[in-house]
């Protein structure tokens, strides 16, 4: 049993509307891949939300998803996530890691 066959060249694999009145949050969302698949949310009737660090991308990226006929929202974020605090030898073996006081 292997995998189906793609549809064929210009058909979509997903219906239009697939996601409509579905709100997407797509990180970097203003460059390459990310641009890409805020797109295609947008063109399966999503509403998006372009979160990037960067202005000029998250421009691009409202652009992108307007001119594929979606609904666009931008913000400034950080997907970086906060580190956590060192911790010690015996917390790190256990699996548990504790802040001091």
């Amino acid at each position: 049993m292997g995998l189906p066959e793609p549809p064929p060249v210009g058909d979509c694999a997903l219906p239009f509307g697939t996601y409509r009145e579905v709100a997407v949050i797509v990180t970097g969302g203003g460059t390459g891949l990310g641009k890409a698949i805020a797109c295609e949310f947008a063109r399966l009737g999503a509403d998006v939300a372009i979160a990037s660090r960067d202005a000029d991308h998250r421009a691009r990226g409202i652009d992108a998803v307007e001119s594929a006929g979606g609904r666009r929202s931008a913000s400034a974020m950080s997907a970086t996530p906060t580190p956590l605090p060192p911790c010690s030898t015996q917390s790190r073996r256990s699996g548990v890691c504790r802040r001091s006081s």
